[in-house]
């Protein structure tokens, strides 16, 4: 089913967690300056659900043939792919930040075939537990997130090495009625006001690794949850907001900059049922393979999303500057369209060419899904260059809204600001400001670093690669027996 934002955010309401921001403990973590921006992306994804126009796009069929929200429903063809991907375009560049829920999706669609396929060898009773965790979280139309990324410790040593073992998430206890695991997930965007959490394993394991190969599902507010929000620039500004009433230096007011944090699972207690690996080390890599496929290929519309907000963004300086008309702008604008799109089609292309799995569900093509978020990481920084060119200084250099308001200078701030005499000095102001928001602010390393880093991609293109197979083709075509 579908449920209204407002019923989300009530839900939210009558949860209690313990949140750390700036090492104070919040008490109402809804209306947190902080907070607030990540709850209004969530709410934005359950408000344009509803909406007719995105019908069949940010919504989907389930078995019993009723509709529900598309972050929740398993590809089950290359269509639920491609829709999956220009889902996360339309969200994305509604919000202009992350949309939180993604890693849900991709969690959800990685577990569906991997608890299959443990089944199918051994026996067990995991996909039946994650299907029916699955039905209730689409009858309640939850706000799922995914955790992956463990803090990792000694990089140079694996899980069993680490001279303190929970620096990988593992399983500390087992009791007759469930499981207690122990550790910390990091960079986990939106954690904080999910209804429940998917923890998967940060990397493939060993058969001595077993405590950690451990995957499971547990509500936000569970004892033994602890969040601990990102500090940044930006959220200081979200916290000087409150103190004098900010809006234009915001950017971006209404849903901030992407919201991560820490979690800290400290001996959280997991039901049985909610349990959907734990052991079964030779498959946390093919769940991580799948995980990658969905979270990479399903990037590339993340990515365009915020592209359409930055191109947007930067015509609009060059046009409350005067020379949007001048050439070299026009080319400028040409080029970020291009390696908007760049990505965009080829997270397209990864649907397109999705894979079928034992169980019935579709993967984007693995190989594709890497080519995407590569075209991705390398593409958007470099939109970010091109529209700090356009912009100029004045997306850092700018004054506050404070000097505009001050009685002293104010007046002389906006007549040396003034460009055409249709442009508000505000408005001006504004558009720099979402500008800074982008270029000069934790966008860059999320562009690069989220789905994995550069060099990870860059691996997985060169395994999945068919080298043989291309050498033969070079082979028969120079005449080589």
């Amino acid at each position: 089913m579908l449920i209204k934002p407002e019923e989300y955010l009530e839900r939210l309401k009558s949860s209690r967690r313990v949140v750390y921001v700036f090492g104070r403990r919040v008490e109402d973590f809804t209306s947190h300056p902080n907070i607030r921006p990540i709850i209004n992306s969530f709410m934005e994804t359950y408000r344009l659900a509803l909406m007719d126009k995105y019908k069949g796009i940010l919504t989907a069929v389930n078995e019993e043939g009723e509709e529900i929200n598309r972050f929740l429903h398993v590809a089950k063809s290359p269509e639920d792919l491609v829709k999956r991907v220009e889902m996360m375009r339309i969200v994305n560049s509604r919000i202009g930040t992350c949309n939180y829920r993604c890693t849900g999706h991709d969690a959800i669609n990685a577990l569906y075939p991997v608890t299959y396929e443990i089944d199918e060898k051994y026996g067990t009773e995991y996909h039946r537990r994650f299907r029916r965790f699955l039905r209730e979280a689409k009858r309640n139309d939850y706000a799922v997130t995914g955790a992956m990324t463990d803090v990792k410790g000694d990089r140079a040593r694996r899980p069993s090495e680490q001279e303190d073992p929970d620096l990988y998430l593992r399983v500390v206890e087992e009791r007759r009625n469930g499981i207690v695991v122990r550790g910390a997930k990091i960079h986990q965007s939106g954690a904080v006001a999910a209804d429940y959490i998917i923890v998967i394993p940060t990397r493939a394991m060993r058969p001595e690794e077993a405590q950690w190969s451990v995957s499971f599902a547990v509500p936000g507010d569970s004892k033994g949850l602890i969040y601990v929000h990102q500090w940044n620039s930006y959220e200081a500004k979200f916290l000087l907001r409150e103190e004098h009433g900010l809006d234009i230096d915001i950017g971006n007011l209404r849903y901030g900059i992407r919201g991560t944090g820490m979690v800290i699972f400290n001996d959280v207690f997991v039901p049985w049922d909610n349990v959907f690996m734990y052991g079964e080390t030779e498959f946390t890599g093919r769940l991580i393979e799948y995980f990658s496929a969905h979270h990479r290929g399903g990037g590339a519309g993340c990515k365009a999303g915020f592209g359409d907000v930055l191109i947007g963004a930067a015509a609009l300086a060059a046009t409350y500057e005067g020379v949007e008309k001048a050439g070299h702008i026009r080319n400028k604008l040409a080029y970020m369209s291009y390696l908007n799109e760049k990505a965009y089609s080829t997270g397209l292309a990864a649907a397109y060419k999705g894979v079928r799995t034992a169980s019935g569900s579709y993967i984007p093509d693995p190989l594709l899904s890497d080519v995407a978020k590569l075209a991705a990481a390398e593409g958007f920084p470099e939109m970010l260059k091109i529209t700090a060119d356009i912009a100029g200084g004045l997306a850092v250099t700018g004054p506050s809204e404070l000097d505009l308001r001050n009685p002293e200078v104010g007046k002389l701030v906006k007549k040396y600001l003034k460009t055409r005499a249709d442009v508000d000095v505000e408005d001006r102001l504004r558009v720099y400001r979402l500008i800074e928001n982008w270029v000069a602010s934790p966008h860059m390393v999320g562009a690069i670093q989220g789905g994995g880093p550069p060099q990870t991609q860059l691996i997985g293109i060169l395994r999945k690669t068919d080298f043989a197979r291309k050498m033969e083709l070079a082979k028969r075509i120079a005449g080589i027996e």
